[in-house]
C-alpha cells in the first residue's frame, strides 16, 4: 500500500481502535504515513513494533503529533514515541518498557498529568541493564488523575524504581505482576510499597470484604478489591546464599510476610477469603514450595484473618481442609461456611478429602458447598 493511499485513511480515519503492524514488507510506508500524517479523528491507536527494532523502524513521532481526539494509545515500542504528550485528550496509555527507554519513561510520564490509566509492560527480551541513575535526583512524578496503574513482566526492582518515583494521589486500583529479585538487602517483593499507595480506608462504595491467594510451587498471588500483587519465581537463584536450607527458608518468610502484609499494612480483616492451591508434592524443589510449606503457610493465612466467615478452595483443596481440621481446629473461629469451586482455570484439576470435609462438618458445625463432586 502506497504512503498517500495510508496517508488518506489515516486523515479520514473513524474507526476506534487502529492496529498497524510495521514489521512487513510495507513497514516503510506504514511507518511514513504514521509519522507524518494528522490524524483528527482517531480516538484510540495500537503500534506494535518487533522488540528488535531498536530505532522504532524510523516511527519516532506519530500522527505529526496531531491527534486531538487521541484518548487511548497502546504503544510497543523499544523507545520512546516523541509527542505522546502534546496529544491533548490522551488519557490511556499502554507502554511497552525496554532498557531502552526506561530512563527516559518518567520525564515522559511527567509531562502528562491528565492520563486516568497507565499500564507498563516488561519487554520479553531485556538485558541485565542497571537502573538509570539521576543528577541531580529525579523529582517525583505526580500523576493527579490517574486512578488504574498496571506493572507487569518486570523484575522487582525495575517495579520499585518506577513505583519509587511516581505519586497516584488518585488510585483506585493497582495490579502488578513479577519476578523476584535479590539486592544488597536482601529479596525485593513490592508488595510493600504498593499497599501503601491505595486509598485506607477504602471508600464506603469499594468495601475490601474478600481476599484471593494463588498459591503454586513457584508463585503467589494475592487479590482483594482494587488491588492484585503477583509475584514468581520460577528461574530465580540466589546470588549471596549458598546453603540451600537458608536459601528455602529466607524465600518461605517473604512469601508469609507477603500474604500477612494487607493485614499489617491496610489492616484488611475480610469476610471471605478464596484460596486456590496448585502445590501438589509433598517435597519442594530447591526452592519450589511443596506441601510442608503449604501447611506451614496455611497456619500464617488462618492466623492472620480471623475474621474469615466463608472459605473457598479451588485446586488441590485436599491438604487444606486436612490442614484446617487437624492442624488448626482453633484457627478461623468465626467460619461458616466451606465453598469447594471448580477453578476457573480450565488446567487445574480439583481434589477434594471427604473425610476431612465430614470430620470438618461435625467438629465446626459448618456448611460446606461441594462443587467438585
Amino acid at each position: 500500500m502506497s504512503f498517500d493511499i495510508l496517508a488518506l485513511e489515516i486523515k479520514h480515519m473513524i474507526i476506534k481502535d487502529v492496529e498497524l503492524d510495521t514489521i512487513g514488507p510495507e513497514s516503510p510506508a506504514v511507518s511514513k504515513a504514521i509519522s507524518n500524517t494528522p490524524a483528527p479523528r482517531l480516538v484510540s491507536f495500537t503500534l506494535d513494533l518487533d522488540e528488535k527494532q531498536l530505532r522504532n523502524n524510523n516511527s519516532l513521532q506519530l500522527f505529526k503529533n496531531d491527534a486531538p481526539n487521541l484518548t487511548s494509545a497502546r504503544i510497543h515500542a523499544c523507545r520512546l514515541i516523541n509527542g505522546l504528550p502534546d496529544f491533548p485528550s490522551l488519557a490511556e496509555l499502554l507502554l511497552r518498557v525496554t532498557e531502552n527507554n526506561l530512563p527516559g519513561l518518567l520525564d515522559m510520564l511527567r509531562r502528562i498529568p491528565r492520563l486516568t490509566h497507565l499500564s507498563l509492560k516488561g519487554a520479553n527480551r531485556w538485558d541485565n541493564s542497571p537502573l538509570p541513575i539521576h543528577d541531580p535526583a529525579l523529582e517525583t512524578v505526580i500523576l493527579p488523575l490517574c486512578r488504574s496503574l498496571l506493572i507487569s513482566f518486570m523484575t522487582a526492582h525495575r517495579t520499585r524504581y518506577i513505583l519509587s518515583h511516581i505519586d497516584l494521589p488518585a488510585v483506585t486500583h493497582l495490579d502488578v505482576r513479577e519476578t523476584i529479585v535479590e539486592d544488597e538487602h536482601g529479596l525485593v517483593a513490592t508488595i510493600f510499597d504498593t499497599l501503601p499507595k491505595l486509598p485506607n480506608p477504602p471508600p464506603q462504595s469499594e468495601p475490601r470484604d474478600w481476599i484471593f491467594i494463588g498459591i503454586r510451587s513457584d508463585q503467589l498471588a494475592i487479590q482483594f478489591l482494587g488491588y492484585r500483587f503477583q509475584t514468581q519465581w520460577t528461574n530465580f537463584t540466589f546470588a549471596t546464599i549458598a546453603d540451600a536450607n537458608v536459601a528455602a527458608n529466607t524465600l518461605f518468610t517473604l512469601i508469609v510476610d507477603a500474604v500477612c502484609a494487607p493485614a499489617d499494612i491496610l489492616l484488611l480483616q475480610p469476610t471471605r477469603l478464596y484460596i486456590e492451591n496448585s502445590i501438589t508434592l509433598d517435597e519442594g524443589g530447591e526452592l519450589f514450595m511443596g506441601l510442608d510449606d503449604l501447611r506451614v503457610l496455611l497456619g500464617d493465612v488462618f492466623h492472620t484473618y480471623p475474621s474469615i466467615q466463608t472459605l473457598s478452595l479451588s485446586g488441590n483443596t485436599a491438604p487444606i481442609t486436612r490442614a484446617l481440621h487437624f492442624t488448626y481446629p482453633d484457627l478461623l473461629p468465626n467460619l461458616a461456611l466451606l465453598d469447594l469451586q471448580i477453578s476457573e482455570r480450565g488446567n487445574l484439576p480439583g481434589t477434594y478429602d471427604g473425610p476431612s470435609l465430614a470430620l470438618l462438618q461435625r467438629s465446626r458445625h459448618l456448611e460446606i458447598d461441594n462443587q467438585l463432586i
